[in-house]
């Protein structure tokens, strides 16, 4: 399967700044900037008690002693693990974002994590997939046009997170900007 391409550059650290861009409310560059602090607004969609999943399951003939798989339709509840995840996400700075069809997306996104949760392998691929296009990873952020604000621990505005070359190069650690 062919890959997405590159993720888009943060507007921040474009060459060019000059072609105009559609922007809306809350957005620069045509990315939309959302606060570190994390989603704080009411949940359109809670995590149900339970769900119904199909799992295969071995059965043996009586009368020629083969046995075969048959799907069968079970009802699970949502493990405590899978509710913890299903609470971080919603309360994420990207879930600000989410329309009620990304909510949806989310609930059943938490099924596929609790049959993973038990023990099923199966259901990574689709768990990828998912969870990429609600903005799991910095690089689904960026894919998305999503920024997220970080604010100092004392609250005073906004703070830029330090280069990613500065933090991992060792050699350029004392390295510091001046004016002039």
């Amino acid at each position: 399967m062919a890959g997405k391409g590159p993720p888009p550059k943060d507007p921040a650290k474009r060459a060019r700044r000059n072609k105009g861009s559609e922007s809306t409310t809350g957005s620069a560059g045509g990315f939309t900037t959302v606060s570190d602090q994390g989603f704080d607004g009411d949940v359109p969609l809670d995590l149900p008690r339970r769900y119904r999943w199909q799992v295969s399951e071995q059965e043996t003939n009586e009368h020629t002693g083969k046995s075969f798989w048959v799907r069968v339709e079970k009802e699970f509840t949502f493990l405590a693990a899978t509710r913890e995840w299903f609470d971080h996400v919603s309360r994420s700075p990207q879930a600000s974002t989410y329309t009620i069809w990304a909510w949806h997306e989310l609930v059943f996104l938490a099924r596929l994590v609790d049959q993973f949760h038990r023990g099923d392998p199966s259901v990574v691929t689709e768990m990828r997939l998912r969870s990429s296009k609600l903005g799991a990873t910095p690089e689904d952020l960026l894919r998305a046009r999503i920024t997220v604000e970080t604010t100092p621990p004392d609250g005073t505005g906004t703070r830029k997170a330090p280069s990613s070359r500065a933090r991992t190069d060792p050699r350029k650690a004392h390295l510091r900007a001046v004016e002039g």
